[in-house]
């Protein structure tokens, strides 16, 4: 039985990936920025379809925090895969959180990096790490000697366009397209 933390669990690819990962004898724990209580619904709606010998069990923490990605760690113990997958969109203006980084790029970035860090001395020998990832980077700009908005202004990235709608297919020579055909 893998015991396997998946960050951003409440919805969208966390919550299908859950609910997948639910379907094995897995030790699952998810995890989402919502209270327990608030994130009832959501835990019942994967526990329904887990097989009877899964583990399942929810963990909060608002990743806007550094001090709440610190004290998931105790809470999630040996791990035999760590997937970080917890995102928020950009808003529409400049928001920093506790720690005076704004929030996507806390939530999205130093979050997961923050967390891996402190879960490699507990990911087992074969453990995997896994990162999920949006098309933002298509559309945003992340100025390293700026990331405090001090020089310039935040503007938000405009919405990115599906994958199946992007006119510019990979070229087939590129490691892109070798991982899709093996």
């Amino acid at each position: 039985m893998a015991r396997i933390l998946l960050t951003g669990s409440t919805s969208g690819i966390g919550l299908a990936a859950a609910a997948r990962l639910a379907e094995q004898p897995h030790d699952l724990i998810l995890h989402g920025p919502e209270t327990e209580h608030a994130a009832a619904a959501v835990v019942d709606r994967v526990a329904r379809g887990a097989h009877p010998d899964a583990t399942i069990r929810y963990v909060s923490a608002d990743f806007t925090d550094p001090d709440a990605v610190r004290a998931l760690v105790s809470p999630a113990g040996r791990l035999d895969v760590l997937v970080n997958n917890a995102a928020v969109p950009g808003p529409p203006s400049l928001t920093l959180g506790p720690a005076g980084t704004d929030v996507a790029y806390q939530v999205n970035f130093l979050a997961g990096t923050l967390l891996t860090h402190l879960l490699l001395p507990a990911l087992a020998p074969e453990g995997r790490i896994v990162d999920v990832a949006s098309a933002t980077h298509f559309s945003a700009t992340l100025d390293l000697d700026d990331l405090d908005f001090r020089r310039r202004t935040y503007s938000p990235p405009p919405p990115t366009r599906s994958r199946s709608s992007r006119s510019s297919p990979t070229p087939t020579g590129s490691p892109r397209a070798s991982a899709r055909r093996s």
